[in-house]
């Protein structure tokens, strides 16, 4: 994985989470939140290589249109951002 990238997500704070999911007009309750900040700092190698089973795991968390706009973003990003992953 790049090192920018993991260099960012050592940075990442619960806030740049909560703010970036409100600019994508994905509002998560503080549970959502502290499940998807989680999963972000401690799986994210995983993410990226396998999302389908943390989106899998997520749909025990997390509301099920919420995470239909999780997922639609993530692909999206993932897409866009490939070359870097």
């Amino acid at each position: 994985m790049n090192k920018l990238i993991t260099k960012y997500i050592s940075l990442l704070k619960i806030e740049d989470v909560k703010k970036f999911g409100i600019k994508n007009n994905i509002f998560l309750s503080d549970k959502e939140l502290n499940y998807t900040y989680n999963i972000i700092k401690n799986k994210h190698k995983e993410l990226i290589d396998n999302p389908e089973d943390i989106f899998i795991e997520a749909k025990k968390y997390i509301d099920e249109n919420k995470l239909i706009k999780i997922e639609r973003l993530f692909y999206e990003y993932k897409k866009r951002y490939k070359n870097y992953l």
